[in-house]
C-alpha cells in the first residue's frame, strides 16, 4: 500500500525508515490556505507495515495527515514482504 504523509515535523524519514526499514521519498511542500511549509513524504508499505507506521507517526506528530491507498501496482524496486 502506498503512504502519503504530510507533517511539518522534521525527520520523519528517519523514523519510517528505523520502523519499517523502507525507503521514503520527501516531497518539500507549501500549504494552499495557510503558506507554510511542509513536508510531503511517501512510501510504500504492507498492510501490516502500515498499521505499525500509522501508530508510530500518530505517536510523533499528533497533527500528521496520512493518505492510504491500497490500489496500487509497484514495477521496479521493491522488496514484497507478506
Amino acid at each position: 500500500m502506498t503512504m502519503l504523509i504530510i507533517s511539518k515535523k522534521e525527520q520523519l524519514e528517519d523514523l519510517i525508515f528505523k520502523a519499517v526499514h523502507r525507503g521514503v521519498t520527501k516531497i518539500k511542500g507549501i500549504g494552499a490556505y495557510s503558506g507554510e511549509e511542509t513536508n510531503i513524504l511517501l512510501t510504500v508499505v504492507s498492510k501490516d507495515e502500515a498499521l505499525i507506521l500509522r501508530k508510530i507517526l500518530c505517536d510523533y506528530d499528533e497533527n500528521v495527515f496520512i493518505i492510504e491507498d491500497e490500489s496500487i501496482n509497484v514495477v521496479g524496486n521493491f522488496q514484497k514482504r507478506l
